[in-house]
């Protein structure tokens, strides 16, 4: 079921997820446009219009915020480990998952079935006291 962002929690300038596929408390599967005419590719690179890795990381934050959203829990990623396999040219639709396995983040992006990113955290889940997270 393809369902657009109107419902996702996301409050961001620049919100990652396009259209989710996929959202439940342990896996969340959406999509990402990445288009020609995105002010954040312009001259990312001198002849190639490319999604910067930093987007894409920020994409699978959104994607564990919306899992962790419905279950209203504050959260701290630590040990995080990204692999960027390809590029990914602007005119393509990055398909992103992200599952959440207790204390454990995976996930991986996709364009046309070939992996280009994958990632894997460690997360801690407390509460926000004074602007700064306090693991409980």
């Amino acid at each position: 079921m393809n369902k657009k962002n109107d419902n996702l929690p996301i409050n961001k300038p620049i919100n990652q997820i396009d259209k989710y596929i996929t959202l439940n408390e342990k896996e969340i599967i959406f999509e990402k446009f990445v288009s020609n005419g995105d002010f954040l590719l312009i001259g990312h690179f001198e002849n190639l219009s490319i999604f910067p890795g930093l987007l894409l990381t920020e994409a699978v934050i959104q994607g564990v915020e919306c899992i962790l959203e419905k279950q209203r829990i504050e959260f701290r990623l630590k040990n995080v480990n990204v692999r960027f396999l390809e590029i990914i040219p602007a005119g393509n639709i990055v398909t992103i998952h992200v599952q959440l396995l207790d204390q454990l983040i995976k996930s991986y992006a996709v364009i046309e079935g070939r992996k280009v990113m994958t990632y894997q955290s460690e997360v801690d889940y407390g509460t926000i006291s004074n602007d700064r997270l306090r693991v409980t």
